[in-house]
């Protein structure tokens, strides 16, 4: 399948003795199942690209219920997102930025931030199959300061290379993603961002997200 693009540091067959070591992490999840998280508005894969043609995930952790979800339920429900565009030849050649809003980041996320969670996390944002991604830190936290010293030494010197640190400076954003296709809160003169309509595109893509994630699980039966 072309959505299987594995970063040169791994092989596929990495990839899937990861998710094979790790099934609580990687549980087959469709969005009609997690309608109570799409609801939050939280996450969502913009409709538009960054300077050098990647998708755009936006993460606004204000808006994650911690008292209700955990860690893996979030990683399961940024796949489905994420699977929802890397069957896309662009996507794949370019890879996807992600745009993470710590305004409100809380001390119950905080509190997430365990060894054996970073360990798990990180492993497989190296090897999931998408060719790259870029990190862009938006906004401020009360916590943040203290969650980068906590996370920092965990991540290799790729993603360290990766993480882009705007906080509200919108001008350093806009150097890696048009103000044009941003909404007026990162600094953009583009339209505010409908998660209603974004939700119901991903609840569109349902069966295509449904096959590739049924491949991944059964990579020799496809």
């Amino acid at each position: 399948m072309l959505s299987v693009m594995i970063p040169d540091d791994y092989t596929m067959q990495d990839f899937h003795d990861f998710v094979r070591n790790n099934p609580d992490w990687y549980t087959f999840v469709v969005p009609s199942e997690r309608q109570e998280q799409l609801q939050l508005n939280a996450k969502g894969m913009l409709q538009c690209r960054d300077n050098k043609g990647r998708s755009i995930y936006l993460i606004k952790l204000a808006r994650i219920d911690a008292g209700l979800s955990n860690p893996k339920r979030e990683l399961q429900f940024d796949e489905m997102w994420f699977e929802s565009v890397l069957d896309d030849i662009k996507t794949q050649a370019n890879g996807v930025s992600v745009i993470v809003d710590v305004n409100g980041f809380s001390w119950k996320l905080f509190r997430w931030l365990t060894p054996g969670l970073m360990k798990v996390c990180l492993k497989g944002t190296e090897i999931y199959p998408c060719k790259e991604y870029v990190y862009h830190i938006v906004n401020t936290s009360g916590f943040l300061n203290a969650a980068i010293k906590l996370v920092w030494p965990f991540l290799s010197e790729k993603i360290k290379k990766q993480t882009k640190f705007h906080f509200n400076n919108w001008n350093s954003l806009h150097e890696h993603i048009s103000a044009e296709v941003l909404p007026p809160e990162y600094g953009g003169s583009g339209p505010d961002i409908d998660f209603e309509d974004l939700t119901k595109w991903l609840l569109d893509q349902e069966a295509r997200i449904r096959k590739n994630l049924e491949y991944r699980q059964n990579p020799w039966n496809g």
